[in-house]
């Protein structure tokens, strides 16, 4: 029989398949121009097993090891939690993470600096005085067939605008018309202006699924929570790709004096917005120590070019190597002799191709170059990502997402597209509408209105790289923008202090008693309860693998086993919520906690269950849920196993200290 040491939790855990690049901590900044008391045993010689509190029952049978039918499986809450936990952990590691109260509060506060930072850009115009974010609508903007939502009674089609004399009064006052499935609604249209918001871009011609009701708006709530719980989702990803991205160190690079000279070389007066963008990216370079991540946005040229040089020329001045990566050949080629020009004057900083029309040789030397470090700055296409590209000090990557077929255009040289059809009947209106576009956006500048426009008409797609159309589509464009960055500005609110496992006091009176034949069948029973208590006391990853690990060893364990395992659970998820005791009174549950109201509300938000989220209300340090009827004890830890799932499962990892 196998050691019972094998129920340990393995060492070796998968990690998400990600970028060559991005397979170890990065150092190199990327540039886009664009987580009671230990059992005893008693003395008697049957063996029995006797455990902290449970009333299970006995097996007569002896115990074989079995395999669950997935009916079973399903059913089994152990199991749905476990597979929860597995896929949280194959999206992110972060489990594998742990940080203490003292480092994560200081990328916390580098967060909150960042994302303040970016949402105050954002804001623009659309906040109010007291900083919150609105995305209402001007009814005066709105055309008639508009799909509006209305926050309290969901989505309508505006009619139009009329005045009317309003019930019990003589004077007139303009209405806003709105048309829902089962009747008309109107609305002053001060009111309206507090309350509508846009379902879709201006221009867009997407169409909800069906129109919102009057007389009943319990169809709307559900959509709108099903809103928050993907905004919820959006918010974690961010905040944990921010924790991410700034727990990568390296060394800021030194301001040398060639920076300064290659910068008097440019033969332009910048323009206002091309010296911000010069010294956020000195800033970036020299000032911190966490890799640059930049978005440079501008239209044809507007210099993003001589940004990105004088990026490159900042790491190649403290011996770090540069990757250009263009999305063509041509683009590639192009880059590649604008650089070369540029550091001409620099004998000692070495420029280099990699493109499939060099010859083998040519490609070998190149690739050679850039092992051993010979090239400075290195530009090409997707190939610069291959498995035999090896670079030797890697520091700056700048990618050019530039148009998919490059441009003609230059300063010097005029650029002229024709686009032919056979028969403009043939086209698609929305083929039409795009041709409009473009005729009517030609100027110099205008790439980003043609842009809008474009987005307008064929929508807007993936947001934050995220699939997230049919969240969108749920309560529209406008209210779940303002519900995101309602969300993200409140995100340093978002913290839970976890406390020790041990310190956690759960009082169910449920005495396991595990049967004699399947203590029998255990190989060392003690060490294995032993084990997974020491495991519960590490993290729920740990347990989640001993407990597979049992299951695929010995089979599916006896329900007093399963009740103390629910237990081992019940204590490691309240110890990552920061809930120190459970107990109950009567129909009663009460769970202290050191949660606040902003995160008891952010995460009840997000639970799946109408049942668990509706009974449960915060009220000073104690959690309380007040059920239909007293439960026998067994269905009362079952209840709080379940409750506490959900809440673990809206904990996001990035509070988890």
């Amino acid at each position: 029989m196998a050691s019972s040491s094998s129920l340990l939790p393995r060492s070796h855990i998968p990690t998400p398949l990600i970028s060559k690049l991005t397979s170890s901590p990065r150092t190199w900044s990327l540039f886009i121009l664009k987580y009671p008391s230990h059992p005893k045993t008693n003395s008697n010689n049957n063996k029995r097993l006797i455990l902290p509190p449970t009333n299970a029952v006995y097996t007569q049978s002896p115990h074989t090891p079995s395999t669950p039918s997935k009916t079973e499986l399903h059913n089994d809450a152990i199991t749905v939690l476990n597979e929860r936990i597995r896929r949280d952990f194959s999206k992110k590691e972060a489990f594998r993470t742990v940080m203490d109260s003292e480092e994560a509060g200081k990328y916390m506060q580098m967060v909150k600096v960042q994302q303040q930072r970016g949402l105050q850009k954002l804001k623009g115009d659309r906040g109010t005085k007291d900083g919150v974010f609105s995305y209402k609508v001007d009814p005066y903007t709105l055309r008639s067939g508009d799909y509006v939502v209305h926050r309290k009674v969901g989505v309508g089609r505006f009619v139009g605008m009329r005045f009317d004399v309003a019930k019990n009064s003589s004077q007139h006052t303009e209405y806003v018309f709105i048309e829902y499935a089962d009747g008309m609604a109107k609305l002053p249209v001060h009111q309206a202006a507090k309350m509508l918001y846009r379902y879709s871009l201006p221009n867009e011609t997407k169409k909800p699924k069906a129109l919102s009701k009057l007389s009943d708006t319990s169809a709307w709530e559900r959509r709108k929570v099903k809103g928050k719980v993907a905004i919820q989702k959006m918010v974690v990803d961010l905040m944990e790709l921010y924790l991410h991205r700034l727990k990568q160190r390296r060394p800021p690079y030194p301001k040398s004096p060639a920076m300064a000279k290659f910068a008097a070389q440019f033969p332009y007066e910048p323009t206002p917005d091309q010296k911000r963008a010069f010294i956020d990216v000195e800033r970036d370079l020299t000032e911190r120590e966490t890799p640059m991540d930049r978005l440079i946005c501008g239209d044809v040229g507007f210099g993003k070019t001589e940004v990105a040089l004088r990026a490159i020329s900042c790491v190649v001045s403290a011996k770090k190597q540069a990757m250009v990566l263009a999305p063509t050949i041509v683009l590639a080629k192009q880059h590649f002799d604008v650089i070369s020009e540029r550091f001409s004057v620099y004998p000692d900083i070495k420029v280099g191709l990699l493109s499939r029309f060099q010859t083998k040789a040519e490609k070998e030397e190149n690739l050679d170059k850039i092992k051993n470090g010979t090239l400075d700055i290195i530009v090409g296409t997707h190939s610069l990502l291959g498995d035999r590209v090896t670079y030797n000090n890697l520091g700056l990557l700048v990618v050019d997402e530039e148009q998919l077929r490059g441009r003609v255009g230059r300063a010097d040289k005029e650029a002229h597209a024709y686009l032919f059809y056979p028969d403009k009947g043939l086209l698609s209106d929305q083929a039409l509408e795009r041709l409009a576009a473009i005729e009517e956006c030609r100027e110099l500048g205008q790439g980003f209105q043609l842009a809008e426009k474009d987005m307008g008409i064929r929508g807007f797609g993936a947001i934050f790289g995220e699939q997230q159309s049919g969240d969108v589509g749920n309560v529209g464009i406008d209210l779940f923008f303002e519900m995101l960055f309602e969300s993200l500005s409140k995100v340093e609110d978002h913290h839970v202090v976890s406390v020790p496992y041990h310190s956690v006091q759960v009082d169910i009176n449920i005495n396991p008693h595990l049967p004699s034949d399947y203590i029998n069948y255990l190989d060392n029973p003690m060490k294995i309860i032993n084990d997974a208590e020491r495991v519960a006391e590490k993290d729920i990853w740990s347990l989640m693998q001993f407990t597979e690990n049992l299951r695929h060893q010995y089979g599916k364990e006896p329900r007093s086993m399963e009740i103390l395992l629910k237990k081992l659970y019940l204590r490691r998820m309240a110890a990552d919520l920061g809930i120190t005791s459970i107990y109950s009174s009567g129909k009663m549950i009460y769970m202290k906690t050191n949660m606040s109201k902003k995160v008891f509300k952010m995460m009840t938000e997000s639970m799946a269950s109408d049942l668990h989220r509706n009974s449960l209300v915060l009220e000073g340090d104690q959690i309380k849920a007040e059920l239909l009827l007293e439960l026998p004890k067994e269905q009362l830890l079952n209840w709080i196993f379940q409750c506490l799932a959900e809440l673990h499962a809206s904990l996001p990892s990035f509070i988890k200290y």
